[in-house]
């Protein structure tokens, strides 16, 4: 996704444009880590279903609150959440 932003001036300085840069997207991240956490929490952790089958990599911020969550990373010992 994406903004269009309209300024009345542009700023004065790259450290205010830094900070307007930066509000979006940190904002998101403050959003999005809370819902990650509850999803997580509300996951069953299930044993994977039989071969064939692909598992994706994750970021390090998902396999830290996975860890968190879980008390391990998972997949571990053929089970997922």
């Amino acid at each position: 996704m994406g903004a269009f932003i309209t300024m009345a001036a542009p700023p004065r300085n790259r450290r205010s444009l830094l900070a307007i840069s930066v509000a979006g997207p940190l904002a998101g991240l403050i959003l999005a880590i809370p819902i990650l956490f509850i999803g997580l929490r509300l996951s069953p952790i299930e044993p994977l279903p039989p071969p064939p089958y692909m598992l994706l990599g994750d970021s390090l911020l998902y396999d830290a609150l996975e860890f968190l969550v879980f008390g391990r990373l998972l997949p571990s010992a053929g089970r997922t959440s």
